[in-house]
């Protein structure tokens, strides 16, 4: 009987002292997980908040890049000249904004285009205007207009093409926009040559587009504005 009190009193005194091992780490071990779940919190956070900003600058581009919003292409006019595919673009867009009533006055369009390569080289870019001036119905243009001339819906109107590169850039397109260390800040330290300059007609400037493979596109919506007589 004594035996089996003493193994009692040792079991419980070995519980005693294990249930206070167990209190003691416990004691020292709940603040080091704490401290590591702050470490870890710590580190998620910004993890998280990064993955978040990233998720929401980049979305945008995706159905963009991928496709999944543009509509398909129409290839309708496909083998039509380019110089053809945007006349009959302007003409549409020009028919609308006159309306059915009789025109009265001058009206005047401008229409502005622009050109790059995928690469966005300043050598292969460029923007041009189209501006054009439509009179009203019964009057004529004079003999010394001096600008592309023709009929649109029975009136007269005169167009002329705003596009200034060097006078042999159809021949020599290797244009020198930068050249020397701090040419793009000043000005004077620019190294690239003067090179005499010479206006290209709406035809010659598409003519250099495509030699270069270059994307055309309008920069913006067809203007119009009337001037009363």
């Amino acid at each position: 009987m004594n035996r089996i009190n003493n193994t009692d009193g040792g079991a419980a005194k070995r519980t005693w002292l294990t249930g206070g091992l167990v209190n003691k780490e416990s004691k020292w071990s709940l603040p080091s997980e704490c401290g590591l779940q702050r470490k870890i919190n710590r580190r998620v956070k910004p993890l998280t908040g990064w993955l978040v900003t990233c998720a929401l600058l980049f979305s945008p581009c995706i159905p963009v890049h991928g496709g999944w919003l543009k509509e398909d292409v129409n290839f309708s006019n496909y083998d039509v000249p380019l110089y053809q595919q945007i006349v009959n673009r302007i003409k549409a867009k020009g028919a609308l904004r006159l309306g059915t009533g009789k025109n009265t006055r001058d009206r005047y369009f401008i229409v502005p285009f622009a050109y790059q390569d995928r690469w966005h080289t300043p050598q292969r870019s460029h923007s041009f205007i189209s501006v054009i001036r439509l009179l009203p119905e019964g009057e004529q243009l004079g003999p010394t207009s001096g600008f592309k001339r023709g009929k649109f819906k029975g009136r007269d109107f005169e167009a002329f093409n705003i596009s200034w590169v060097p006078h042999d850039f159809d021949t020599n397109p290797h244009l020198c926009v930068f050249d020397g260390f701090g040419s793009r800040l000043f000005a004077t330290w620019n190294k690239c040559p003067v090179i005499v300059g010479r206006n290209f007609t709406l035809g010659e400037t598409l003519k250099l587009a495509l030699n270069n493979r270059n994307a055309v596109g309008y920069v913006g919506a067809l203007r119009g504005q009337e001037r009363g007589l």
